[in-house]
């Protein structure tokens, strides 16, 4: 798939196609995801002279991306599923939703007109805010991408990227965050996230995917990587704990942090990443 669309970057760099503007770190964005066809070239005779059938060139991307999308949402393996990314420009519903653990019936929605993600299951729909809704003034992040890292019939783990963004003159974002979303507590916090401000920046995403892993008493992250931070390599060491504890009558999700001193380990250092705002909770 990714094969196609750089060939037809190169073969329609001829007369009569023009550049679409397009974010230039977008296809970057996730290593397993097919490019979007903004970043295919527009044809600007009708019918098409570049292509055997006449077709737009970003037509025919697109609806290979669908066709592609499409057969991963229908297979059973969950992990082939999650190669699916969520963009939050997307026009089909489908595009938009995504089923994580088939045996669990957890699935995965995007809402960008709101802002929020949403996970639900047989008995809980729950809902955060992730972002500011689609065509927020002021946003730094007014395109991005949500991805699933990890996931299981309990937990969620997903990063959303924030693709490059000229908020003022000359003054550029672009970043990643990942965070874990936790169904028995229901709740969901920023375990990690970087951001970089030049034009030229590589994307700021770790080398490696943290491991994670489920516990008796909640879930292990583990990760050891590199990252690009103001055109320097950082190294990244996190190892915490989430661990489920009852206050009154409801439970929440505490953060422990291995790698630091014990007794002074709860929710200090690499557990600082707070929880998203928490819009609903029902039955499906």
């Amino acid at each position: 798939m990714k094969q196609f669309l750089i060939y037809a970057v190169i073969a329609l760099s001829a007369a009569g196609c023009e550049p679409q503007a397009a974010e230039p770190h977008r296809a970057a964005l996730t290593r397993e995801s097919p490019l979007p066809s903004q970043m295919v070239r527009k044809c600007t005779s009708t019918p098409c002279a570049n292509t055997a059938t006449g077709e737009d060139p970003q037509d025919i991307a697109l609806r290979k991306i669908h066709q592609e999308r499409d057969a991963n949402a229908d297979t059973s393996n969950d992990r082939a599923r999650w190669k699916q990314t969520l963009y939050s420009d997307a026009t089909r519903t489908q595009d938009l939703q995504l089923q994580l653990v088939r045996a669990a019936d957890l699935y995965m929605y995007l809402d960008p007109a709101h802002g929020l993600i949403r996970f639900t299951q047989p008995r809980a729909n729950d809902s955060f805010e992730i972002e500011q809704p689609i065509g927020a003034p002021n946003t730094l992040c007014p395109e991005y991408a949500v991805d699933v890292i990890a996931a299981a019939s309990q937990y969620a783990v997903v990063r959303k990227s924030c693709m490059l963004h000229e908020y003022k003159p000359g003054r550029y974002s672009m970043g990643a965050t990942y965070y874990i979303y936790d169904a028995q507590t229901h709740t969901m916090r920023t375990i990690w996230q970087s951001q970089t401000n030049g034009r030229d920046d590589p994307f700021p995403d770790p080398d490696t995917e943290p491991t994670v892993a489920a516990m008796s008493d909640g879930i292990r992250i583990n990760w050891k990587a590199t990252y690009p931070s103001e055109g320097k390599r950082r190294s990244l060491k996190i190892d915490i704990r989430y661990i489920r504890e009852h206050a009154g009558s409801r439970q929440e999700l505490v953060c422990v942090d291995l790698l630091a001193p014990p007794k002074e380990n709860i929710e200090t250092g690499a557990c600082e990443g707070g929880a998203l705002n928490h819009v609903s909770t029902h039955a499906r």
